[in-house]
Parts: structure tokens; C-alpha cells; sequence
């Protein structure tokens, strides 16, 4: 009689009367035939568990892996992602899966999880408090730990991915206002005022990111050539504290070229902090934290400036001026909408940008980005009230 090959597999009564079936799934390190066994009161559930079987050994699945819980794979994966991702995107992944996942799914095998279960989480998440956009990342949580599970061979198929369930779609888009020419006027004058007006400025005069500002270091900033160099963000990792991260994406890592206004407002402001620090360490109360050198927004004792406190501070700034219905990243909107206002070229106001994509910005190819971005520092020139 032939032996049986991997993958084939064999059903038959046993003398208690229940049934039994094996199937081949390769060879151990001795190079004996390995087995796994199936048991069950009737001769149709036995031959589904085998048929099952035979089909994850042919595409090269180990049977077992999913025996393993969503909470253990989970656990695996994320340890796997910690140094590929960032630390904000690794906080948010464990956030969603503790507060939102792991008491619904984690409890189960890899293998019995099905479409039906992780829909009936999604409705009842999206039937509460979360917003369609937290209802879409509890998805996009599970979805990527699956989908891992699903090219490592553990898993025959991914019951999150998409095409297989209803997702709830962002109907309410917040709009975010561009300031008016006079609305700068009152912000400019009202923000002199403040500690970090130079920041604030920096972020509607270059379209620059909370986190992007606060990140900058000097070393960043070329007086010669009249550049910046965006390549750090500075956010708040859970766990850890502060923390210099790269930017949102590939393309928000620029080179903007920077309008004489705020070459001279940036000069001005690292003589005022050499004083400052000067203060600081005759008190004995400077203190640069690791990691954060040479950072050109920081507070007296100079240490780097938390995103949320640096948030508060530019709130009240705007309902002093007037403009309470404005937010932070509406100075970054407020540039593309001036500039574009002013008659810069399209193609420019995206490179300052750092979008990803050209239909951010209506790209257009049809001058060298360098000679377009120069206009568009003149025009920020011109329309900035310093």
C-alpha cells in the first residue's frame, strides 16, 4: 500500500462507535510522518474538519497556528511593529485593541473568528459615542493584525478585510475656515503679545504642522541659503513622554524656502532665547531634556514645549483675537487658501505643504519647483502683516 503524501488525509469508524480522521501534515525532525488527529460522533463533522485540514496543509498553513487567541496574536504582531512604526501609531493600536477590541474578539481562535463577528463589533461601536472615523480604525486595527496572520500562514483567509463588511462612512467632514486677510491682521497683532507668537506665526506663514514647529531644531534652519528643513514632529507618546518623530508622511520630510519676514522674525527670536537661556542658567533652572537639543521653541528653563499646553496657549490667542471659531490647523489652511489668493502656482504652495498627494493642491508641472516656491515666499511677503 502507498504511503499517504502531505496533505491526504484518511476517515474511519472506530469500535466505540465514534469517528475518527487523520491527515498528513508533514514530517517531524527525525523525518517520521506527522499527524493530526480529528474526532467526532458522526462521520459528516469529521470529514468537514478533515476537508478543512487537507485544504490549509495544501496552501502550506499550519493547522495549528490558529489555535492561537486574537489576544495572543495580537500580542505577537505589535511587538513585531514596534520599531517599523511610529510611536503615535503604535499608541494608537494598543489603545483601540485594550479599550475597544480585546474583551469582543481577543478571546478567540484565530480560525473561528468570521466576517459576522467583527461586523456585529463595528455596528455596536458605531450604534455608541465613536465617530465613524473611530468606528473605521478599530477596523484598520484589526484588519492589519489579521491580514498579517493571513501572509504569515496562519490564517486561510481575513474575515476583516473590507470587501466583506459594511463600514461606516465619514458624512460629517469638519470643516476647517481659512482666516481672511483682516482676521491675520487681528491674529498677528494680538499674537505678539504672546510667548510663542513666533511659532504660531511660523505655522501661517510656512502652512507647518503643530508637530513640525514644536520639533524644529536650529540646526534646521539655514540663514545663508534662507532655508528650513522639516524633518522632525514632536508629539506626546503614551508610556514615554515627548518624543521627535519624522513627519506624517514621506513628502512632508521638505526643504521651504523662507520669506525675509520670517528669516529676520527667526533671527530676532534666537537672540531672545540666548538670553533667556543665559537667565535660565545663572538661576540654575535650565535644564535641556535628552534628546531635545538645540530646539528652537522651548520653554525658559528649556525644555521642549508640550503640543497640548502649546494647543491651550493658542486658543486663547485667538478668542482674545476674536477668532475663537478658528483652530490650530487652520493657520496651515489659511496658507494654502492666501497663497492661492495671492496667485501662487499650485505646484508650490504643495511643496511648502509637504501633501502627498497632487490633487491636494491641483498640481501643475509646468514650471521648475524651485523658481515657483521663490514666488511664493514674496508672496507670503507681501501679505503678512509684520
Amino acid at each position: 500500500m502507498a504511503r499517504r503524501s502531505k496533505g491526504e488525509g484518511s476517515i474511519y469508524q472506530r469500535s466505540d462507535g465514534r469517528w475518527q480522521g487523520r491527515v498528513v501534515i508533514g514530517k517531524d525532525e527525525q523525518g517520521k510522518t506527522k499527524y493530526q488527529f480529528f474526532y467526532g460522533k458522526t462521520k459528516a463533522e469529521v470529514t468537514k474538519a478533515v476537508k478543512e485540514a487537507v485544504g490549509k496543509v495544501e496552501k502550506g498553513i499550519d493547522i495549528n497556528a490558529g489555535k492561537t487567541t486574537f489576544t495572543e496574536w495580537f500580542e505577537i504582531w505589535l511587538a513585531s511593529k514596534k520599531n517599523n512604526i511610529k510611536p503615535s501609531t503604535y499608541d494608537t493600536y494598543e489603545t483601540f485593541w485594550r479599550v475597544h477590541i480585546k474583551s469582543a474578539l481577543g478571546h478567540m481562535k484565530l480560525d473561528k473568528i468570521q466576517p459576522h463577528h467583527v461586523q456585529k463589533l463595528l455596528d455596536e461601536k458605531q450604534g455608541g459615542e465613536l465617530s465613524p472615523r473611530s468606528v473605521r480604525y478599530i477596523h484598520t486595527t484589526i484588519n492589519t493584525a489579521l491580514k498579517s496572520a493571513l501572509k504569515q500562514r496562519i490564517i486561510s483567509f481575513n474575515p476583516a478585510d473590507a470587501e466583506l463588511l459594511e463600514l461606516p462612512k465619514n458624512t460629517k467632514i469638519k470643516e476647517v475656515k481659512p482666516l481672511t486677510q483682516d482676521d491675520v491682521k487681528a491674529f498677528i497683532a494680538t499674537a505678539k503679545e504672546d510667548k510663542f507668537s513666533v511659532a504660531y506665526i511660523l505655522s501661517l506663514a510656512l502652512g507647518m504642522r503643530k508637530g513640525e514647529v514644536l520639533g524644529l531644531q536650529w540646526e534646521n534652519i539655514d540663514f545663508e541659503q534662507k532655508t528650513l528643513t522639516i524633518k522632525n514632529n514632536l508629539t506626546r507618546v503614551k508610556g514615554k513622554g515627548l518624543v521627535l518623530t519624522t513627519p506624517k508622511t514621506a513628502s512632508s520630510n521638505r526643504v521651504v524656502l523662507l520669506p525675509e519676514k520670517i528669516l529676520t522674525l527667526l533671527s530676532e527670536h534666537g537672540r531672545k532665547q540666548a538670553v533667556e537661556r543665559e537667565i535660565a542658567k545663572a538661576s540654575g533652572k535650565y535644564s535641556e531634556a535628552e534628546g531635545f537639543d538645540n530646539m528652537v521653541f522651548t520653554y525658559e528653563e528649556g525644555k521642549p514645549v508640550c503640543p497640548r499646553y502649546f494647543e491651550r496657549k493658542f486658543k486663547k490667542v485667538l478668542e482674545k483675537a476674536g477668532l475663537s471659531q478658528a483652530g490650530l490647523h487652520s493657520l496651515r489652511h489659511s496658507y494654502g487658501t492666501l497663497q492661492n489668493e495671492a496667485g501662487v502656482n499650485m505646484k508650490a504652495i504643495q511643496a511648502t505643504l509637504g501633501h502627498s498627494k497632487a490633487s491636494f493642491t491641483m498640481s501643475v508641472y509646468t514650471q521648475n519647483t524651485t523658481e515657483l516656491q521663490r514666488e511664493a515666499t514674496q508672496a507670503v511677503d507681501k501679505w503678512l502683516p509684520l
